[in-house]
């Protein structure tokens, strides 16, 4: 457990500042099949399966999940009733699962291993064969967005899991094959498959036949996002519009021995369909090249005396330039080890530390499904060490029961190398929870802080949520400030207005009271911040006493922090010892309890803010919850310490939503116009209660007026009309924060 003695930065209380109103404010083959496979259900038991598709059983549902080649993936059958079964497809993309517990019509979510990616499909009864492709998931997409559900196919599969499968599918499943047939039919024909079912055709992925039609066609998949061009014909599945056809990717090439750039390394970018392209970095390493929208890319990188580099699956789906993190070389005369160690941590949670976590190493960049070639666990502590690990770039699987599994890249280099993880426990049907955001970067700049505002309970307001205010619930934040002021003064605003409320606390109050408030209005918004603070605060106290036989009982956290440094080291270490076990059994105590961050009502919640690397580099976490209030959220960070810009700092955030949906953002380099990084914007994505994402991925400077907070996209491009629910932000809304 690291040192647990919390500087004033941690636990500091925002006092006058905290009233300004900025915080009121997700062909047909029958080949027999004798590969044996075994399928994992968290519902039935593990069962032999065979994958002969000659006959089905009764209950049993069977299929092909392919893209061309066949796809290991990992398989949730999910039926009208709401009761889900998962199970496995093999490498080759056959899978084979009993659904006779699931209630017709079902919907088929398949969420690659290799990628991440996800597929569906949907068939009216629970037994049969149901392949999922990219044009099933094309086809489901198109007609849950005719149903109305501006989410497509990830929208409907939330529908299905929440009891609430509309009714008509079948119908607008079939107009919407007929479209797709239309437009592909020349192809279907040309491979002899013209009458094939897409849905319960019986197919091998042996590039014949059908599989054939699958090879031919230039798709493209991320997330669950699926384009298919054919011809002049573009299909697609975006629930956002496509305003550009290029974009740029850039990033800088470094020696992971030295972190200096590397000058004229030769890059080669290829798209899934085999189209080349190529560039030079320059003197300083970097590079800049435009790619199409769309695609996928493999980066092959090499340099003289350098190990050739591959970054494969960089997706420029997300129609706004690409900020890659660096990417390092290893010198080819390296032969360099590491001793890797790190903790992993309860994402929602300051310092509790998870027991009995798998980490598992690959080596390279987006390598899910590659040899493990290391493999660890965490302790009691939720430490793990890893000696004479070869240096490079691995990508490490962190899994645990109960909690996501998480991908993440590292690079591992030094003597003595440190790499902390957290994990965020998986949703659950009786979770109120409707989306996460994390926010990780490396250790400068020092403070990166999120932002999330989004519709209130009152139409004409929208929260906000950061640092100085975690909390969001249905209570109107206003009513918050007038309570706080009617309980030190005695009293009644029940109409006053946020400015005339302003003017009371700044010129009707004296500095005391101004605090008092301050601390009401502090503890109302963050009441579970403030309860940990106050413990905190408490702990510290009587372990200095014990240690020193002094009294503290008027000291602030600032106090206790002047008498702490002034100690002698032996006292140093009693009271960080003191501390440490009370900690460790104050975690432990709440382990079994830990709540919902969505159980008492909130709109959203900052549930970890990361002041500093004192709990090592772990990620700031926000919970969006499910509620009747309708709009967009959007998603912003800030720099808070502003030493240096958040694309240096590698700053990525990532947003999960309940239907397994998940975007990935990288902080983009700073507009050229902008003279200075500190209090920077970034603004990363919006999100609207049907849980669309939409990306937007933009430095927006200082929030001094010239950014439009309002975003000009569509509810759904098939629709083509304006969602009166995305109201702008206010301008000024990064402005004048509290101090922290």
């Amino acid at each position: 457990m690291k040192n647990i003695i919390l500087k004033n930065s941690i636990i500091s209380i925002a006092v006058s500042t905290l009233l300004l109103m900025s915080g009121c404010n997700s062909d047909s083959t029958t080949q027999e099949k004798d590969t044996q496979q075994e399928v994992s259900s968290q519902i039935e038991p593990t069962t032999s399966v065979t994958t002969s598709q000659e006959s089905v059983e009764e209950g049993i549902v069977k299929g092909t999940v392919a893209l061309g080649a066949g796809a290991a993936a990992h398989i949730t059958l999910i039926g009208s009733n709401s009761n889900s079964i998962n199970g496995e497809s093999d490498e080759n993309g056959y899978y084979e699962i009993d659904a006779s517990s699931l209630t017709e019509p079902i919907m088929v979510q398949a969420i690659l291993d290799e990628t991440g990616d996800i597929m569906y499909s949907f068939a009216e009864a629970n037994t049969g064969i149901v392949n999922v492709t990219p044009l099933t998931t094309y086809l489901v997409d198109q007609a849950a967005t005719a149903l109305g559900l501006e989410g497509g196919a990830s929208q409907l599969f939330t529908s299905f899991t929440e009891g609430s499968a509309p009714s008509q599918i079948s119908n607008e499943v079939d107009s919407a094959t007929e479209e797709l047939d239309n437009v592909i039919g020349h192809v279907m024909n040309e491979n002899n498959v013209s009458d094939f079912d897409h849905f319960s055709g019986e197919f091998d992925p042996n590039h014949n036949g059908y599989d054939a039609v699958l090879d031919e066609l230039d798709i493209a998949l991320y997330q669950d996002d699926v384009v298919i061009r054919e011809g002049n014909v573009t299909l697609d599945t975006l629930n956002y519009d496509i305003s550009t056809d290029t974009i740029n990717i850039l990033g800088t090439i470094k020696d992971i021995t030295s972190n200096k750039t590397i000058a004229n390394a030769s890059l080669t970018l290829v798209d899934q369909e085999g189209n080349t392209l190529e560039t030079t970095a320059d003197e300083n390493g970097t590079f800049d090249i435009g790619v199409e929208t769309m695609r996928k890319y493999t980066i092959t990188i090499s340099a003289p005396n350098y190990q050739i580099q591959t970054v494969p699956n960089i997706s420029s789906f997300i129609f706004n330039d690409i900020q890659l993190n660096d990417i390092v070389m290893i010198p080819t005369d390296a032969n360099l080890t590491t001793n890797l160690s790190g903790n992993v941590i309860d994402g929602r949670t300051t310092a509790q530390p998870l027991q009995n976590v798998t980490l598992q190493f690959r080596e390279g960049y987006s390598n899910r499904t590659g040899d493990v070639i290391a493999t660890t666990q965490t302790d009691e502590n939720g430490d793990f060490t890893l000696n004479e690990l070869q240096a490079g770039i691995y990508t490490v699987e962190i899994s645990l029961d109960g909690y996501n599994t998480q991908f993440q890249e590292i690079v591992a280099y030094g003597e003595s190398d440190q790499e902390d993880f957290s994990l965020l426990s998986t949703f659950t049907p009786e979770s109120n929870a409707f989306a996460t955001i994390t926010l990780n970067w490396d250790e400068v700049p020092a403070d990166l802080d999120s932002h999330l505002t989004g519709p209130s309970a009152t139409a004409d307001e929208r929260f906000h949520i950061y640092y100085g205010n975690q909390i969001s619930n249905a209570t109107n934040d206003l009513e918050i400030y007038r309570d706080a002021i009617a309980s030190v003064t005695g009293n009644n605003y029940d109409s006053a207005t946020e400015e005339e409320l302003e003017d009371i606390f700044y010129n009707e109050l004296t500095a005391e009271e101004q605090e008092e408030v301050s601390l009401l209005v502090y503890q109302a918004l963050n009441p579970e911040e403030a309860q940990e603070q106050e413990f905190f605060l408490e702990l510290h106290r009587s372990a200095l006493e014990s240690v020193t036989g002094e009294t503290y009982p008027n000291l602030n956290d600032d106090e206790l922090w002047e008498v702490y440094i002034n100690l002698d080291t032996e006292d140093q270490a009693s009271v960080d010892a003191i501390i440490e076990e009370a900690t460790t059994q104050h975690y432990e105590e709440q382990t079994s309890q830990l709540p919902d961050p969505c159980s008492n009502g909130e709109l959203a919640s900052l549930d970890r803010d990361r002041t500093d690397i004192m709990y090592g580099l772990n990620p700031e976490t926000v919970t969006i919850c499910k509620s009747d209030v309708t709009g967009l959220y959007k998603y912003y960070v800030t720099n808070y310490s502003g030493e240096a810009p958040m694309a240096y700092g590698n700053a990525q955030v990532t947003v999960t939503t309940t239907s397994g949906i998940s975007r990935t953002f990288t902080a983009p380099a700073a507009d050229d116009n902008l003279s200075s990084y500190d209090g920077n914007v970034w603004h990363v994505f919006n999100i609207d209660s049907d849980g669309n994402i939409y990306p937007v991925n933009e430095m927006i400077g200082q929030d001094n007026g010239d950014y439009d907070l309002e975003t000009g996209i569509y509810s759904a491009p098939s629709l083509h009309k304006k969602d009166i629910r995305f109201t702008a932000d206010k301008k000024g809304v990064f402005t004048n924060l509290p101090t922290k």
